[in-house]
């Protein structure tokens, strides 16, 4: 047996792109005919290219053989198959589903006929989509979904902390969510046991995360609840003293920043290499809001200072104005004392040309400055990835 926790998730600017998570434990039971069993280690979920798609398949079922058959069956026609849209690839796959129900999973009892998977699958166009099985039908996961062994004695841990309603989880969220779940599995349960796979479906890729990255997220989930159960009776204990009580959070606050900044200091890239190879559908930074400084020593300088990441981000976007980027809202300051915004596609259309203020002077836009002019499609919109500073000095 084993245990799949999966999750849609979305960033909170951008609601309707389309991220799934998918964790899984690795343990396998074997059922020997004189009624033993024992455990081995499997990979229970790997995405594959096939044809016009990308497909990651696992799941549960009481004979692997069978859970076997069913993905290799799937994954084999769907690298036959000629069509390239997500609608398209629901339709095919439950005819396969089917048929595999109708033929192949007749060869074993009724008992362990059913396999319950959940598939993610990304056209080449970029459609990215995550199912669940239900006999031949394929289930939108909308929210989250758990697959496997006894599923029920943790389902209310996960309505707890990803209730049905409000917003979706951030997908780094969503994995240190899926780690917990799956660690209270492996804690309360012989058949379920890591490693852990963590399989990360969007419009650019479907992808296996290094194990490295899942075992930093399984040791900061498990620290940080280790923490919050320390203080957790504290909280609740009216009778402490009103001291003792501020010195319990007063601890817990400090503890919490430092483990958080280490994290953070530990994760910065050491080179300009990795800066540019990083991958932020699982940021490893504070989104939005950081200047790594790269010095000639290696040491990164992390800075989250409010007042230096806007500037910095300022300073990038003027650049992009520069370089033509738009459109663009631009204040002028006329002799009258009065100052007033004219639009553009961009900073080429308004270069010594004039405008006229409501006062009748006419305003020349020459010597643009970089508080005076901003992007207009990012005055709403929030950052999506980190600001990052190369400052290397030789």
């Amino acid at each position: 047996m084993t245990l799949f926790a999966g999750f849609r998730c979305a960033y909170a600017h951008d609601l309707n792109e389309k991220i799934f998570v998918v964790c899984a434990d690795s343990q396998e039971t074997v059922d020997m005919p004189d009624g033993s069993s024992y455990r081995v280690a499997r990979q229970k979920i790997k995405p594959r290219k096939c044809g016009n798609f990308e497909i990651a398949m696992g799941g549960s079922a009481q004979t692997g053989e069978l859970l076997d058959a069913c993905v290799d069956r799937i994954e084999e026609r769907v690298a036959g198959f000629a069509g390239n849209s997500i609608p398209e690839l629901k339709r095919f796959v439950s005819k396969e589903l089917l048929d595999f129900g109708r033929k192949d999973a007749k060869l074993y009892s009724k008992k362990s006929r059913a396999v319950d998977c959940i598939v993610l699958a990304r056209s080449l166009a970029g459609d990215v989509e995550c199912w669940r099985t239900r006999a031949a039908q394929l289930v939108p996961v909308e929210r989250k979904v758990l697959i496997g062994w006894n599923e029920n004695l943790y389902e209310h841990v996960l309505d707890r902390l990803y209730s049905d309603v409000g917003p979706l989880l951030p997908p780094q969220q969503a994995v240190l969510l899926g780690m917990h779940i799956l660690k209270l599995a492996e804690d309360t349960s012989n058949y379920v046991r890591g490693p852990v796979t963590v399989v990360v479906a969007h419009r650019g890729t479907i992808r296996e995360l290094p194990s490295e990255k899942v075992k930093t997220f399984q040791e900061r989930i498990d620290l940080f609840r280790a923490q919050v159960d320390s203080v957790l009776l504290s909280l609740a204990d009216h009778t402490l003293r009103r001291g003792a009580y501020e010195s319990k959070l007063d601890e817990f606050k400090a503890t919490a920043l430092q483990l958080r900044d280490d994290y953070v200091q530990d994760s910065a890239p050491k080179s300009v290499e990795e800066i540019m190879s990083r991958d932020d559908v699982i940021p490893d930074f504070p989104v939005g809001g950081v200047i790594y400084q790269l010095k000639v020593d290696g040491a990164p300088v992390v800075n989250e200072n409010p007042a230096d990441v806007a500037a910095w981000q300022k300073k990038i976007e003027f650049q992009k104005i520069l370089g033509g980027a738009g459109p663009i809202r631009l204040t002028l300051h006329c002799k009258c004392a009065k100052s007033f915004e004219v639009e553009s596609p961009n900073i080429q259309m308004v270069a010594r040309r004039e405008f006229e203020c409501e006062c009748g002077a006419r305003n020349t836009a020459t010597g643009i400055r970089m508080e005076d002019v901003r992007l207009k499609m990012a005055e709403d919109s929030a950052p999506r990835i980190v600001v990052t500073e190369t400052d290397i000095s030789l």
